[in-house]
């Protein structure tokens, strides 16, 4: 599912050479999910995957419930 307001995290602010940033950004993508539109909270860690490595974004993309 995607978020309501289009997600918890403003790409075009983020400076993803900025480690901690890309951490905090993916912390808190991870944890935000929306109870209305996502079936669990796996949903908001595959979107979470986006500012993980690529070994464990795959991880993340998988599917069913993690």
């Amino acid at each position: 599912g995607s978020p309501r307001l289009g997600g918890p995290v403003d790409l075009s602010q983020l400076n993803g050479g900025d480690a901690t940033a890309v951490g905090e950004a993916f912390s808190v993508a991870t944890f935000s999910y929306d109870t209305v539109t996502d079936r669990s909270p796996a949903e908001a860690e595959r979107r979470s995957a986006q500012f993980a490595t690529p070994a464990y974004a795959a991880q993340l993309r998988e599917p069913g419930d993690q």
